[in-house]
């Protein structure tokens, strides 16, 4: 696990902080791999922050695309549940 200092001169070294390069991923436009003093870090094409899908050329389909599959899972489990219980209300109107 190799970890690599913030950089020279910077307030991250004078803290003592240190980069674990194993369990660091950047998002860079125009390349493929970061290099932090000899050690390469791994650059993503996308991930999600904060629930929303980033991806490295800001294309939003996906993110798009993404959000109506999750609405579609949760109405689908809201009408279901919704028909059975207006059922089960309607069994009570008609015996009272």
């Amino acid at each position: 696990m190799p970890n690599v200092e913030c950089g020279q001169g910077r307030p991250g070294v004078q803290a003592g902080l240190k980069i674990n390069v194993d369990q660091t991923k950047t998002m860079i436009f125009g390349k493929d791999t970061t290099d932090m003093e000899d050690e390469v870090i791994e650059n993503v094409k996308e991930f999600v922050y904060l629930s929303s899908l980033l991806t490295r050329d800001n294309d939003c389909t996906k993110e798009i695309k993404r959000r109506i599959a999750k609405a579609k899972g949760v109405m689908a489990e809201l009408n279901t549940y919704g028909i059975n219980q207006l059922q089960d209300q309607i069994k009570c109107f008609k015996a009272c």
